[in-house]
Order: C-alpha cells, then structure tokens, then sequence
C-alpha cells in the first residue's frame, strides 16, 4: 500500500517540467505569428529589387547614348519600353532629360540631367525607385 501512496504524490509535473512547454508553445506561437509578416517583407524587397534593376539598367543605357544623342530626347517624361515593368503591380517607368541646372552649370557645360524613375502600387501603396545622373558631352574628364 506505500508503494500505491508514493506513486499517488509523486503523480504531476515538476515546475521545471511545465516551464519548459511553456517555453516551446510560446516559441511555436511567436514563429506562426510573425510568418506571414516576414512572407510580405520578402515580396516588398523583390519589387524593390526588380525596380532598382530596371532603373539601373535604363540609366546605363541612357549614359551609353552619350550627350549628342540625348539631347533630342529633351522634354517630357518618355516610358521605358522594358517588359520587365509590367511584373510590378501597375508598374510605370520612365525617363527625362532636361538641361543642366544652372546652379551646377554655372559656365554654360555641356551636360544634361537625366532622371530615371519607376512607380509600382504595393499594399496600397504609391512606391518609387528614381535615378539621375548628369552626362557630359565627351564623358567623364
């Protein structure tokens, strides 16, 4: 019978016991709580990605053209013909060119600005990655 009456108060769990699952289901929750947030952070740095991307390769191929040829291109926002765009959620891209401000041309350089800029809608959200540059008539001396 002392044996049955042991077995009766040592039944249970020990304190270390529960604070330990305890522990785990609190680990568990906090990871299924903060998935899908870090899901979304995922997607948002792979349109910025892609957005960087295509700027970057629209400036360097503005900068390829060089000064004579981008100064027909003056005026007006002209849209980047790059399929790419159109991965972006209602994805725009595009490039202007205009004369050099006057308070960095202060001698009457040869240069242009150019600007590239591309707009997506992301949770909402109006998104833009924009780029400029200044491009000399014989390049960088």
């Amino acid at each position: 019978m002392s044996n049955f009456k042991r077995y009766l108060r040592e039944k249970g769990f020990s304190i270390i016991e529960i604070l330990l699952v305890v522990m785990i289901v609190g680990f568990i929750t906090s990871l299924v709580l903060l998935l899908p947030s870090s899901i979304g952070l995922v997607g948002d740095s792979k349109s910025t990605a892609l957005a960087k991307d295509i700027a970057s390769r629209q400036m360097e191929s503005l900068r390829a053209k060089g000064y004579d040829n981008l100064l027909g291109l003056r005026g007006p926002a002209t849209n980047i013909s790059d399929s790419r765009v159109s991965q972006l959620q209602s994805g725009s891209a595009t490039f202007t060119i205009s004369d050099c401000p006057i308070d960095i041309c202060t001698n009457n350089e040869q240069i242009v600005k150019a600007i590239v800029a591309v707009n997506w809608k992301e949770k909402n959200q109006t998104k833009t990655v924009s780029l400029s540059t200044l491009i000399a008539k014989g390049g960088l001396q």
